[in-house]
Formats: C-alpha cells, structure tokens, sequence
C-alpha cells in the first residue's frame, strides 16, 4: 500500500511540474463553442477524470474479487461441514461394525458351549 502511495506522490509531482511549465492559454473547441483556459488547468482536469475513471475500474475489480472470495467460504463452510459429517458417520459405523465383529466372535463361543453341553450331558 505505502509503495503505491509513493508512486502516486511522485506521478502527482511530475504531472504538476509538467502542468506549471505549459501554464500558457489554449484554446479548446467544445462542441457548438471555443473556450480559452490554462494549459495548466486543461492537464490537472485531465489527470483527475483518468485518476476517477482508474479508480472506478479498481474498485469494481475490488467488489468482484470479494465476492468471489465470500462465495469461496460459503463453499469452504459447506465443506467442512460435509467433511464433519462424513467423519461422523464413518465413526458411527466403524462402532456399529465393532459391535457387530463382538457378536460374530460371540456366536461361535456360544456354538462351542452348546457343543460341549452335548457332548458331556449338560453335566458341568
């Protein structure tokens, strides 16, 4: 920010130093008429309107880009909250498969009882 204020200072002091040297009357046709004013005048007039005309260009640049960048942390926002979401619903059937492997292990143990129960008469 301060480099481009230093290079608008110093653009400022040329172009009024330029504007202080050529500070003759000209004569400028305007359409249906002809006025006569400072050269002087005629460049500061001219600067501002190119300085206005820049400044509207960055500032609709500046107004599109923070646009973009609002829609990029809705979409960010949205993301994470997908990503949680998905996280979530990973752990939640990462216990249910848990619970599930207890169970299948489980079983067997119980088939292995009854077996054994058979066999010895169900005398223990």
């Amino acid at each position: 920010m301060r480099l481009n204020f230093i290079i608008a200072l110093i653009l400022s002091i040329v172009v009024a130093s330029f504007a202080i040297v050529n500070s003759k009357v000209v004569a400028i046709n305007l359409l249906f008429t002809t006025v006569s004013v400072s050269q002087a005048l005629v460049i500061f007039i001219s600067v501002s309107v190119g300085a206005i005309i820049a400044l509207l260009f960055g500032l609709v640049k500046e107004f599109k880009i923070k646009r973009e960048l609002k829609e990029k942390k809705k979409e960010v926002k949205k993301l994470k909250e997908e990503k949680q979401d998905l996280k979530e619903e990973l752990e939640h059937e990462g216990n249910e498969d848990i619970l599930e492997n207890k169970q299948n292990n489980e079983e067997p143990n119980k088939v292995i009882k009854a077996n054994d129960e058979n066999k010895t008469g169900g005398l223990e």
